[in-house]
């Protein structure tokens, strides 16, 4: 009985191990987060510091759509990277 559970438990730890690894796998390239990420407008804006891709993305993002909320048209500001 203790040999049939011990199998259980490396069963299930061989598994979550397999899992872990084509979890990480997972075709993201996190080399893009080795520069610090920045983005501007052509209004004058900028990003006040540097972060990763997906958030300054994001945050170029929310100045257009507050700006386009004012009424009047506003272009999408440009990401760019910096080395760290």
């Amino acid at each position: 009985m203790v040999v049939a559970g011990a199998l259980i438990i490396r069963r299930a730890l061989q598994d979550a191990a397999a899992q872990s690894e084509t979890a990480s796998d997972s075709g993201y390239d996190w080399s893009q987060n080795e520069m610090n990420w920045h983005w501007r407008c052509e209004c004058g804006a900028q990003s006040r510091g540097g972060d990763i891709k997906a958030d300054t993305e994001y945050n170029a993002q929310r100045h257009q759509w507050r700006k386009w909320s004012k009424g009047t048209g506003h272009p999408m500001p440009e990401v760019y990277q910096k080395p760290l």
